[in-house]
């Protein structure tokens, strides 16, 4: 091969690997540029920027994680409230903010955000549309089949905490003031006292057999459970040692309820019987003489006792006086499961399940009937939240929890719970 034709062979290979080396820069360069959030031609239709909900009762506020690698000057926050029609600027925050709280809302209706960058002269694609409803309280469910425990936002649309519950759970009981929350597991002979907020472990009591129901005494700082073998328990919220035996004549003692002056009740399904306890915890008289006892509750003032007797006519509720021991019957009707009461206005709120179909009366004081709400299955629980006398309901045969309004308008829903069980609100 002649000396020009070496020269001219190197030559084309130098050319080649030119090329290539230029090809590979302006390729990288298209890449990075079409990467870029601020540019009008990128393919991005939505910034990978998710909104985190933390609160939605009297505020809304949420947060996320601040991008990395790219260069911006701030962060631009929508708001669009159910009934308009068009997203609004809401905020303009620091490129340092990462949480937004917003208190200007309106209870009961959809609020929708999203955050986009702000560049030099440009603004990013929107993040993902974050929507909630905001309004007063939490909501604490207990599921019995996929044995976890969750507390969720008013509307329903965010879980704020997700717990394992390591065994079938069946009472909970919250000390507000403390923020604790205690959830008894009787086949797993276990009980734990968790952080209300974080879902934390405080304490495990593990000297009650079967811990079933509980309850919290304000006045005490504890926390009473019963063993559901035929004994009573106290707890104290410090979690600094066992669970207190108060009572082992019982025999099945199934529900807890505690009135204004601290004295606590027990239903004990076995012996058919309310038993009343003082603070000390002795005996100190029983509620009796009916067919059979299926349900006890309270009123939120700590005042009035509900209970139902199941007799051979029907299931009958009857409203008791912590004051006067006296009880009056205010309905009786065929499968009357669950009675609460509107702290508001005294209405009271039944649920009557039969065969595969179940329905949710509302009554005046009196016991007349006021409202119908048709459409369950199976209701395993109904809890009055206290601030607006809304209607949270747990359908077992629907797999649904549900929040309503007293007319019926639904405020949210899940329509995926494996088993809701029990419902407490914050």
């Amino acid at each position: 091969m002649s000396l020009a034709s070496k020269n001219i062979k190197k030559l084309i290979v130098s050319l080649f690997f030119c090329l290539a080396t230029v090809s590979l820069f302006f390729v990288a360069c298209s890449v990075r540029e079409r990467d870029n959030v601020f540019d009008p031609q990128n393919k991005l239709d939505s910034l990978d920027i998710p909104l985190t909900l933390t609160t939605a009762d009297s505020l809304i506020s949420f947060y996320w994680n601040p991008p990395s690698g790219i260069e911006f000057t701030g962060f631009h926050i929508y708001r669009k409230v159910s009934g308009q029609n068009h997203f609004t600027s809401r905020a303009v925050l620091p490129p340092t903010q990462s949480s937004f709280t917003d208190t200007s809302l309106s209870f009961d209706v959809l609020h929708s955000y999203y955050l986009t960058l702000i560049g030099r002269s440009l603004e990013s694609p929107p993040t993902r549309v974050l929507n909630t409803v905001p309004g007063p309280g939490k909501i604490w469910l207990l599921d019995r089949w996929d044995e976890y425990f969750y507390k969720y936002s008013y509307g329903l649309r965010h879980r704020l905490l997700t717990h394992y519950a390591i065994w079938i759970p069946e009472g909970l009981a919250l000390n507000r003031s403390d923020r604790q929350v205690l959830v008894t597991y009787p086949l797993f002979h276990y009980a734990e006292l968790l952080d209300s907020e974080s879902g934390a472990l405080l304490a495990a009591i593990e000297n009650i057999r079967y811990p079933y129901a509980c309850a919290y005494h304000p006045a005490q700082k504890a926390f009473w459970i019963t063993d559901s073998t035929g004994s009573l328990y106290r707890f104290s919220a410090s979690g600094s040692q066992e669970a207190e035996l108060i009572d082992d004549g019982l025999k099945k003692p199934l529900t807890i309820v505690i009135d204004a002056s601290g004295n606590v009740y027990v239903l004990d399904f076995r012996l058919n019987r309310i038993v009343i306890y003082d603070q000390n915890g002795n005996q100190t008289n029983v509620i009796d003489d009916y067919e059979r006892l299926i349900f006890l509750a309270g009123n939120q003032g700590g005042t009035h006792l509900y209970f139902i007797n199941q007799s051979q006519t029907g299931n009958e509720v009857y409203r008791y006086s912590v004051l006067s021991g006296d009880a009056e019957k205010v309905y009786s009707g065929q499968g009357a499961a669950i009675v609460r009461e509107n702290p508001q206005d005294q209405a009271l709120w039944l649920a009557e399940n039969m065969d595969n179909v179940a329905r949710i009366l509302q009554l005046s004081p009196s016991g007349v009937r006021l409202t119908t709400l048709d459409g369950f299955k199976h209701i395993e629980d109904i809890a009055i939240n206290p601030y607006n006398g809304n209607v949270v309901v747990a359908d077992s045969r629907l797999h649904q929890l549900i929040h309503l309004k007293p007319d019926g308008r639904v405020i949210g829903k899940i329509s995926d719970a494996p088993f809701p069980y029990r419902i407490v609100i914050e």
